[in-house]
Formats: C-alpha cells, structure tokens, sequence
C-alpha cells in the first residue's frame, strides 16, 4: 500500500507465491496523503512490484478513488446508510480586518460569543488602528504600482510610435540617400533611443512599486501572523480558530436563540434571505425538522439516534450542513460586512459523476437485508425507493413496495454550463413492475408483473 488507510484496505494472496492477490478497499473519503499534510486526497495507490530473484521491479499501480463530492456513512456491520451529495466545505473570508478587530473587542454579540479575556480584548483593541494604518501604506503602494504600470504602458506606446517613423526614415534614405534624408534618420534614431530610455525608466519604477506593494503587504502579514502572548497564537489564527469554533459547534443557533433573533429582526432582507435559503435546504434534506415559526428552536433530526452528545451522532454531511448554517448566521447577523461566507462543493470530474445535490438514507429489515432508501431533496418531497433503485409509487398496508417504476439519470438539460459540471436529474423510466411477497415477514417480495409505459405513465 502506498496511499490509503490501512485498516480499510485488504490484500489476500490468492496463492502461495503471492503472484495473484485480490484487493478490497472500502470506501476511502478525504484524508491527509500524509501524517501531519495540508494536501488531502480520496485515493488509493497500491504498488505491485516484481521479483526476479535479484531485483525488484519499478511498480505497476492499481488505483482506486473515491467521489469526493460524497459523504458515505456506515454502520458497524459496514453497511451504508446514508449516502449525501454535493458534499463541500463552508469557507469564511475577511473583508475587513481592522473592523473585526474592533468588533471582536467590543461588548456586542460580536465580542461576548468569542469569550476573550480582558488583555485578549486589549491587545485586539490596541491592534485596530496599527493594521488599519498598514493597509493603507498597501492601498498607497498600489495604487502607485498601477500608476507606474500605466506610466510604463505609455512609454511603450512612445517607443512603438518611433520606432515606426525611425523605419520610415530609414527607407527614405536607403531608396535615395541625401544629406536630408540622412539627417531625418539620424534625429529618429535618437527619438528612438530616448523611448528605449524612457521606456528602460518606467520598468525600473514598475519593479521598484512592486517590490514596494510586496514589502507592505508583507508587513502587514506579518503584523497578522506574529505570535502574541495574550493570545497564544497570532492574530489571525486566534480570531480564525475562535470563529471556527462557534461553525463547529452543532448548538450554535439553539445556545443563541435570543441574540439571533434580535439580530435576525433588524437584519436586511438579503441577510433574511440567506438565512433563510439555507434553513430551508436542512429542512429538505431532513437535517432539522420543519417549523412554521422560525423562532423556535431547531429540531435536529440526525439519522443516528440516541442519548449521546448532539456532535457524536452528528454523520459527516449533517456536520457540514449545519457548519454552512452556523457561517450564515454568523456572516448575515453577528459580523455583516466584516466576514464573507461561501459554500465550495468539492470538485469530481463531471465525465466521472455529475453533481447530484440530494441525500439517500437507506433501510434495512430485521435480517440486515436492504429494503430500499428515501431520497431527501432540498427543495422537492422526499421520495422513496426499493432495493432495487425503483422509484416507489405504491405500498402495502405493512408499508413495503407494492408498485415502482424505474428511473433513468441523466444530465439537467437546464445546466448553467452542462460541458464543465452537469446536475443530474431523475427522470421516470419506461416500466411499472408490482410486487408480491410470501408472508408478512418478506420485506424483499419478488416481482409479479411488468408494465411497459410511456413517459407519462400510460
């Protein structure tokens, strides 16, 4: 194994010389390449290397990768039983630092939900004005780059346009040379060469302001990003860290209740919007359950039931979901204007699978055996479906399939731009099949009859 977890990768010699092997590998979601590595992946390299008795062989590789854009959840018989599309990560941006940095030290909502102690609060305080005074010097060191930039684009320009009459003086001369045309030539070749040197000029003043923007930009990082011993951390990891912690926390909006909707009421409406958006894509996918007063609070529906703690039975799609929830709330209420939040799906090459945007939670009878599984959109009724992946139209009175149609998958016609990263849509197949079973104890039946239909169902 060069690449994956080892507890969730099998190798079995299949003889003795080990010459055939079969390979399992269970689903692999997003995890470091390495101990301690930024870079993350979703795949497998297993290395098959020949021995001839002296030397070992380069590696053949057998890879495997899974969609990085799903979040699977197993029980502990490893069998799934969610599976949630369009998995992505919510990503908190700053857009004005100096801002926070008053706000975090405030007595607002803004300071009190990051519970900074007194010299925590002073040094946030303190560090207002200095970063508010180095972004300046960086505005000014650009906008006096991009002066030079235009400089440098007119010098440019000069130098074409002599370059062009110092050709036309040339040719005059070479097709008839006089003392004139020799003349003409002479005082072009110096119009020339007072461009290359304006020109010479305006490259040096362009290197010199960006060597000026990246000094100031790097003070200003750096006035960022220095340790400081109140906080035990810089400035930016200390702010990012504490912002982070309150999108981890799943009870977020239910320990805030009151503050939020204080501020919820005397939000804009495009705040209200989003808020809202958001809310009603958990209710869809069954993350919180419906409430027509949006201030109660949320009821939280998480397919692993129990008495542990709220965050343990939390699956890995519900967590993400309520983080992107929780950075809402706090862009469009606690810190409007001074934090950005945006939802990054991750990325999986559409020619391998399209971007779905719904969440299966499966079933299982008494036996273990799969009966089927409900489909929970973001803006559609949930739909239910057999273990064969037909869409159920029909139940009996214990609640199994008694009719489905099947189902085809097929790219959303109405995509922005279905060449870069189509939506798949569900559509209904051409055949209805009924279903019977042999007692009350059957939850798989077996197939009765086959209908063939049209696409309206007739």
């Amino acid at each position: 194994m060069l690449r994956g977890d080892e507890e969730r990768i099998q190798i079995t010699p299949q003889n003795e010389s080990g010459s055939v092997v079969e390979i399992a590998v269970s689903y692999h979601g997003r995890r470091p390449v390495a101990a301690g590595s930024k870079l993350e992946s979703n795949r497998v390299d297993i290395g098959a290397f020949v021995h001839n008795g002296k030397y070992y062989s380069a590696p053949a590789f057998v890879t495997f990768f899974s969609l990085d854009h799903e979040s699977r959840t197993y029980d502990n018989d490893g069998r799934p039983i969610e599976i949630g599309y369009g998995r992505g990560q919510p990503k908190i941006t700053v857009a004005d630092w100096a801002a926070l940095l008053e706000a975090a030290a405030s007595d607002a909502p803004a300071g009190r939900l990051l519970q900074l102690e007194k010299d925590q609060r002073e040094l946030l305080l303190k560090a207002a004005p200095t970063y508010e005074s180095l972004r300046d010097a960086v505005t000014v060191s650009q906008k006096e780059s991009q002066r030079a930039a235009a400089q440098r684009g007119v010098t440019a320009k000069n130098r074409k346009a002599a370059a062009g009459q110092r050709d036309v003086a040339a040719k005059s001369h070479s097709d008839k040379p006089t003392a004139e045309t020799k003349k003409r030539l002479n005082k072009a070749n110096a119009v020339v060469a007072a461009a290359d040197a304006a020109r010479k000029k305006a490259d040096e003043g362009v290197r010199a302001e960006r060597k000026r923007v990246l000094a100031a930009t790097g003070q200003l990082n750096e006035f960022l990003d220095a340790q400081r011993s109140p906080l035990r951390s810089s400035i930016r990891a200390f702010l990012r860290a504490r912002i982070n912690n309150l999108i981890e926390n799943p009870n977020f909006a239910n320990d805030h209740a009151k503050t939020l909707e204080q501020l919820l009421d005397k939000a804009d409406k495009s705040a209200q919007a989003s808020i809202h958006l958001v809310r009603q894509r958990l209710i869809g996918l069954r993350i919180i359950g419906k409430s027509e007063d949006t201030k109660k609070p949320l009821e939280f529906t998480p397919i692993r039931e129990g008495s542990t703690p709220l965050a343990q039975r939390l699956t890995a799609y519900e967590r993400t979901a309520v983080r992107h929830l929780n950075a809402i709330l706090l862009t469009s209420l606690i810190y409007p204007k001074l934090l950005t939040a945006s939802f990054c799906t991750n990325y999986v090459d559409p020619r391998i699978s399209p971007l779905k945007h719904w969440r299966d939670v499966y079933q299982y009878d008494s036996q273990g055996n799969c009966t089927g599984w409900t489909r929970y959109h973001p803006r559609r009724q949930p739909v239910r479906y057999n273990a064969k992946g037909m869409m159920v139209l029909e139940t009996d009175d214990l609640g199994r399939c008694a009719k489905a149609r099947t189902v085809k998958y097929i790219p959303d016609p109405k995509a922005r731009d279905p060449r870069s990263w189509p939506s798949t849509i569900v559509q209904p197949g051409d055949e209805i099949i009924v279903y019977e079973y042999k007692d009350k104890d059957d939850r798989i039946g077996k197939i009765k009859s086959r209908t063939r239909v049209n696409e309206k169902g007739s």
